[in-house]
């Protein structure tokens, strides 16, 4: 079957994903640069909005972190045991290259600013 027969010429068509609604247009394709033209736009908007989304969720991630570590140096028990180098013993044991010391400690200090600016 060829490739033409498999969508019907539609100019909008709407994808449900995940409980998020997706319009897209759909340009007839009359030539190679419409279809190249097509497909560079559709990976640009898909693109800039995956960059958003990460953005978002790492800034939740971010502030969850720092959160943790803020409770667990006012609160946790055995918190006297690691002191200073609780940053630094935390990445060791994480050992993930976007949880660094550097990384933790950025955490650390987003929570505090963003409580700042809610007072």
């Amino acid at each position: 079957m060829p490739l033409e027969n498999c969508i019907a010429p539609l100019k909008t068509f709407y994808i449900n994903y995940r409980h998020t609604l997706y319009t897209l247009h759909y340009k007839p394709m009359t030539n190679f640069d419409s279809l190249v033209s097509s497909i560079h736009d559709t990976h640009l908007t898909l693109q800039q909005s995956a960059v958003k989304a990460i953005n978002k969720h790492l800034t939740i991630r971010n502030w969850l972190i720092g959160f943790y570590i803020v409770e667990f140096e006012q609160n946790g028990e055995d918190r006297a045991r690691y002191g200073e180098k609780l940053l630094q013993t935390l990445a060791d044991s994480l050992n993930l290259e976007s949880l660094s010391y550097r990384n933790l400690r950025l955490s650390g200090s987003f929570i505090c600013y963003i409580q700042e600016l809610g007072r």
